[in-house]
């Protein structure tokens, strides 16, 4: 999983050249930790912890 500020396309490129499949981009630095939170919470209902 990648999180960055930069645009859509960039975070999309460098994604693919590191072979994530998961990444967020445009997120500006005072959301960033409620974003990691939420996809923390995502990944534990989804794996049932």
């Amino acid at each position: 999983m990648m999180l960055t500020g930069d645009s859509q396309p960039v975070a999309r490129w460098v994604a693919q050249e590191l072979g994530l499949d998961e990444y967020f981009a445009e997120v500006l630095p005072d959301q960033q930790a409620a974003k990691i939170r939420a996809v923390k919470a995502r990944r534990h209902r989804r794996d049932g912890r």
